[in-house]
């Protein structure tokens, strides 16, 4: 009897908890990470272009440039859509990090009525790319970071916006690593002069050291003289300058996906060209078209041809 009892009181238990799961919604319990996430809204962040303030985390994010996409990648938060995704789709530096990804592709100007369709909660500008701020600014919340070649504060602000700042320095601390890996790779008397081009097809544009600071600043490698801030330059103007080495890439909107590399190789037959010591010596460096542009990624491939330079330099 007793028994019976205690299941008869057990089966009234379980119907009435099953009457109460009817009528009422399930408590979702938020997995460790979205824990983690949420804890940090709201927030109120100051980037480039003024400060916002963020409610809750932006799960959709649009970038308004391509040359972003990386860190976004990187931190775990791949944005909805971008701009430029046509310019870099050939690209061997970005490819590893859009494999896999349905990033909706916005062409090389932000289509307002998509924009409007995506409902996003954040947009995210560079410095050097706000030309289409005063036309968007009002459609969805935005922030602007750092453009140019300063990317550990670039990933700072980034990582803020989205509540990742522990992230961004694991990722800092793994670069600043890997440079000091390849300085070691670089003897004390290695003074060798490098050029960065850009090949336009019918001549060449000679890029700012400014651009490059891991390559002149912290590598160490010289630039050629007079062409600190960069310029146009002929054919004659490169044999002038005469530099030990010369890194060399397609522009990204002049160049040809069908034709990989075809505005240097058109330079291949010419007697100037061949004349050149940097030729003769075989240390025409050609790399990927991103390599030139401020993506973060293309700091990689300057530490693995630092490493290539130097043991021609042996």
């Amino acid at each position: 009897m007793k028994k019976y009892i205690i299941s008869l009181v057990l089966l009234v238990l379980v119907a009435s908890l099953a009457g109460c799961g009817a009528n009422e919604q399930t408590t979702v319990v938020p997995s460790t990470e979205e824990k983690e996430i949420s804890a940090v809204y709201p927030r109120t962040v100051q980037h480039e272009n003024g400060e916002i303030t963020l409610e809750t985390y932006p799960k959709t994010l649009v970038s308004i440039n391509e040359q972003i996409l990386d860190i976004l990648v990187m931190l775990g938060h791949p944005p909805i859509g971008s701009e430029g995704l046509d310019e870099i789709t050939h690209s061997e530096i970005l490819a590893p990090y859009l494999e896999g990804l349905d990033i909706i592709n916005m062409g090389n100007k932000m289509n307002l009525e998509s924009l409007l369709d995506m409902d996003a909660d954040l947009l995210i500008f560079t410095s050097d790319k706000v030309r289409e701020l005063d036309s968007l600014k009002d459609l969805a919340p935005y922030a602007v970071v750092k453009g140019g070649s300063d990317y550990r504060t670039r990933i700072r602000q980034i990582a803020e916006l989205l509540g990742e700042e522990a992230k961004a320095e694991e990722i800092i601390a793994d670069y600043d690593l890997r440079i000091e890996e390849t300085k070691r790779a670089l003897t004390p008397e290695f003074d060798e002069t490098v050029l960065v081009l850009r090949a336009n097809g019918k001549d060449f544009t000679a890029l700012s050291i400014e651009d490059f600071s891991l390559l002149y600043d912290e590598l160490g490698f010289k630039p050629v003289e007079g062409l600190e801030n960069g310029g146009q330059l002929t054919i004659e103007g490169i044999s002038a300058a005469n530099p030990d080495h010369i890194i060399i890439a397609e522009s990204v909107r002049e160049s040809d996906p069908n034709d990989p590399n075809g505005l240097i190789n058109i330079w291949t037959n010419n007697s100037v060209w061949n004349s050149l010591n940097v030729v003769k010596n075989d240390h025409v460096h050609m790399v990927d078209k991103l390599f030139i542009e401020n993506v973060f990624s293309s700091q990689f491939e300057i530490l693995e041809l630092t490493k290539k330079i130097a043991s021609q330099s042996e």
